[in-house]
């Protein structure tokens, strides 16, 4: 039986004597791999820490699936911007109630507790709405100076197009602008 070096490399059109392509390791596979893995690790360490957080956290969940499945569909770019700002704004506030949580001995009773305070869930959560809101009118906002930056420099360039046809005469026209005006 032939060892695993001794066959002839193939690519996937399966040519022999090709060089195979190797295998990318990390990327967004490696990622998910290593973030499942440190959850899995925490849940089993101290899993009153990861009921609360699920609990603060939720919204993020709505956030996500708000952005991303939208209608409208907006670039990965834009929308990754407001969630994380969603993130970051919900994260800030859950530190508080961590805190509060590990110095209380971070047990499941004392999390399910905590996770049931109106005053808790409704700060975390108002800081999630928050972040979203503050992403999606700083992106309204971003888009509105551009369009207003656009039309000015239009107009300052429709004036001086005017100041060098009354000079230099009409320009010519091409075959698709006569068609546009």
């Amino acid at each position: 039986m032939a060892g695993r070096g001794s066959a002839p490399a193939r690519r996937a059109g399966g040519k022999p004597g090709a060089e195979a392509k190797p295998a990318r390791s990390g990327g967004a596979g490696a990622w998910l791999w290593w973030a499942g893995l440190a959850c899995g690790g925490l849940m089993a360490l101290s899993p009153g820490i990861v009921l609360l957080v699920g609990v603060l956290e939720a919204p993020i969940l709505l956030v996500v699936l708000s952005t991303y499945m939208a209608p409208g569909k907006k670039s990965q770019n834009e929308a990754g911007r407001t969630v994380h700002a969603a993130m970051l704004f919900g994260a800030a506030a859950a530190i508080r109630p961590l805190h509060r949580l590990l110095l209380a001995g971070a047990s499941l009773s004392t999390a399910s507790e905590m996770a049931q305070e109106p005053v808790t869930l409704f700060g975390c959560w108002l800081a999630i709405g928050a972040g979203w809101l503050g992403g999606e009118v700083l992106a309204i906002s971003i888009r509105f100076a551009s369009e207003l930056s656009a039309a000015s420099q239009r107009r300052v360039l429709t004036q001086r197009l005017e100041v060098l046809e009354a000079e230099w005469g009409p320009l010519p026209q091409q075959e698709g602008e006569a068609k546009r005006k």
